[in-house]
């Protein structure tokens, strides 16, 4: 179960994250028979530098038994110019015994009060952890203050959207066709594709990204709609090593910049280790709105990934504005060497001992130019620190 915490910023900056307790014993592998389950939110008016000391509760249930598990709470802010603008809007997926499902919630005010929880899937999931459940919620505000929300569904990703500030949602459907998005990762407890969705609103192009192992290895896909999300374009690959070459990429998080309509991704990238166990950080970025992706190395130094603990959903949220992408350390990404370098392109071509690509320096360009192409010389890109 997750237990990070998700940002956003609109007139205030909050912060939203669950406060739990269960019973240790499991119940037929699926739901902890929580005792206690409760998350809230603080909010910073200087930028993150102070919290309000005391949060305020989104969702409180009674300590007793049998109480539902609410889980992977994610907070989205309506920070357009639209007729609901400053809404503060949170979805999570509610575990019981039975099922699964995923609510929502809303706030008109800042972050003081909340909406009681609004059940806006069209089915229930099955009860486990596991593929068949509804999780992953993750939503995206248009310039019209429309809401757009997308989850995981077995071998389908799901959206629903809103255009009366949450009050109510279109019928949710099947917008893209997934191979299973719970998979496994070497030196992982449980790994996810989740859905991410993430807007342009200079155009209102929408993008979702996700991941799932349809080639063997575990690779990230991308798809974009420009219709409101009626229809959905064929999905793109978005890592660029080479096709069933046995690496995983995987933890995968999106943003688009609000400035140039660029679409940034980051995800954890095994390409360089012919072993599958070591993870550099890859930042992808899309500048013809999503057709193709160009892989940068953000970090060189590789680090072994062993946890035992909860994942996160990606490898550090990440936001972008001005081509300056701005990702946000997690625990995983701190105990993973987490050290921004010099981008440099990965090659489509990988080698028993390092790959070759083509180097694109940042180096004394201004901080919002986009990479440039500094000719053809090619130079190792060495798996020494393997």
């Amino acid at each position: 179960m997750s237990l990070s915490p998700t940002i956003t910023k609109a007139t205030r900056s909050s912060a939203i994250w669950p406060s739990t307790s269960w019973a240790p014993s499991i119940i037929g592998r699926t739901t902890p028979r929580a005792t206690a389950c409760s998350f809230g939110a603080r909010s910073s008016l200087d930028g993150g530098k102070t919290w309000e000391s005391e949060d305020i509760a989104i969702l409180k249930h009674p300590t007793e038994p049998g109480v539902p598990w609410e889980d992977k709470p994610y907070v989205v802010a309506d920070d357009s110019q639209g007729p609901y603008a400053g809404n503060l809007y949170v979805g999570w997926t509610r575990w019981t015994l039975t099922d699964s499902e995923i609510l929502l919630s809303r706030s008109t005010d800042d972050g003081k009060t909340w909406s009681p929880p609004l059940e806006i899937d069209a089915h229930r999931g099955l009860p486990r952890d596991d593929n068949g459940a509804l999780e992953g919620f993750s939503g995206a505000v248009g310039p019209d203050s429309t809401l757009y929300a997308v989850w995981a569904d077995g071998d389908h990703i799901v959206l629903t959207s809103s255009r009366d500030g949450g009050r109510a949602f279109e019928p949710p459907r099947n917008i893209i066709t997934v191979a299973p998005i719970m998979f496994h990762i070497q030196g992982t407890s449980r790994a996810n594709g989740f859905p991410v969705v993430a807007l342009d609103p200079r155009t209102g192009r929408l993008y979702v990204a996700w991941s799932d192992y349809r080639n063997g290895d575990v690779d990230v896909f991308c798809s974009t709609s420009s219709d409101g999300g009626q229809t959905w374009a064929d999905a793109v690959r978005v890592n660029s090593d080479p096709l069933h070459d046995g690496a995983d990429q995987f933890f995968h998080w999106l943003a688009v910049d609000p400035a140039t309509g660029d679409v940034d991704l980051i995800f954890y990238d095994r390409r360089g280790d012919p072993g599958n166990k070591k993870a550099t950080v890859t930042l992808a970025r899309s500048a013809d709105g999503g057709q193709s992706f160009v892989n940068y190395a953000w970090t060189e130094k590789a680090s072994f990934w062993e946890t035992t603990q909860a994942w996160p959903r990606g490898a550090g949220a990440s936001t972008a504005h001005g081509r300056k992408s701005r990702p946000t350390q997690s625990r995983a990404i701190r105990s993973c060497a987490w050290e921004p370098q010099i981008l440099k392109p990965l090659d489509r071509r990988a080698q028993n001992k390092g790959f070759a690509g083509e180097v694109r320096s940042l180096k004394g360009q201004a901080p919002n130019s986009r990479p440039a192409r500094v000719g053809r010389k090619r130079r190792p890109f060495s798996n020494d620190a393997l």
